[in-house]
């Protein structure tokens, strides 16, 4: 009875209907990467942050180091210093930070901040944090080993 060109199609038809819903129920009402909540989350984020970057940090003494909005921060901060990280090519990153970075922003989800008596934060929309390092010497490193980011002083 399968073999029936009507009840094949009608089979098809059904199973196509089912993947679509699922998809469109999970947008809706999921909260993973892809999905009406992120998107709305991430509407709201990066406004604020890029508003809070540039009320609270210079451009000549800031660095934005971000891995997947590089060319966000590029667009809507072009006078900060900005590093982009991408995870496949480069697992571990060291680089010596310019020596007029005072601050470094960590702009990324998927960058987790090392704790160091010189990081802060602010609160962004839906439970999300823009994390910074203050006060940072001349000569010091960013390191990154994935995910944690720590500005480490000069040896």
């Amino acid at each position: 009875w399968l073999a029936a060109p009507g009840r094949t199609r009608g089979l098809a038809a059904l199973l196509l209907l089912g993947c679509v819903s699922a998809n469109v129920a999970n947008f809706l009402l999921g909260r993973g990467r892809i999905s009406a909540y992120e998107i709305g989350c991430l509407n709201q984020a990066m406004p604020r942050a890029f508003e809070l970057i540039r009320e609270h940090f210079e451009p000549a003494q800031t660095l934005v180091f971000t891995s997947f909005f590089y060319q966000h921060v590029r667009y809507y901060l072009p006078a900060y210093y900005a590093w982009w990280y991408d995870p496949l090519t480069r697992p571990v990153f060291r680089e010596r930070l310019p020596p007029e970075i005072q601050n470094v922003v960590l702009y990324s989800e998927a960058l987790r901040p090392a704790r160091q008596p010189n990081l802060s934060f602010y609160p962004l929309p839906c439970g999300r944090r823009l994390y910074y390092f203050f006060g940072i010497e001349p000569g010091a490193q960013l390191v990154l080993r994935p995910p944690t980011v720590s500005v480490r002083s000069a040896p």
